[in-house]
């Protein structure tokens, strides 16, 4: 409920992201993303139906790790480096069990990522 409730009222959500970061517990770069995804109903509403979305999504790491070995997979990792939402201390449980992995870290935040790593698949094919 709380949450339906910040996407409705966003001006509360970014109000206490505000004080959270004078608290020094959120970074300016996590206020200028949420920022940007919440200045519209309509970027709030597919907020908040990916959040509910995914929210039940908790990936066996250990079993993904396992399949990608035993299948002799080459995994490859994309992350923007100004990225605050998916970090690469966030992927390592996985990548430290893989055996064939790349990291690419561009030079980038979380916004547009998909697209910059598309261009990136493109010159590699």
């Amino acid at each position: 409920n709380l949450f339906k409730y910040t996407i409705h009222h966003p001006a509360f959500f970014l109000r206490a992201l505000n004080t959270l970061h004078q608290l020094g517990l959120v970074e300016k770069g996590v206020i200028r993303f949420a920022k940007l995804q919440m200045n519209s109903d309509e970027k709030r509403r597919k907020v908040y139906c990916t959040l509910i979305t995914y929210r039940k999504i908790k990936p066996n790491i250990s079993q993904i790790a396992k399949k990608v070995n035993n299948n002799n997979m080459d995994l490859s990792v994309y992350l923007g480096k100004y990225d605050k939402i998916i970090t690469q201390k966030s992927v390592n449980p996985l990548i430290e069990q893989v055996k064939n992995y790349t990291l690419l870290i561009l030079d980038r935040g979380h916004n547009n990522l998909i697209e910059d790593v598309a261009k990136v698949d493109d010159l590699n094919f």
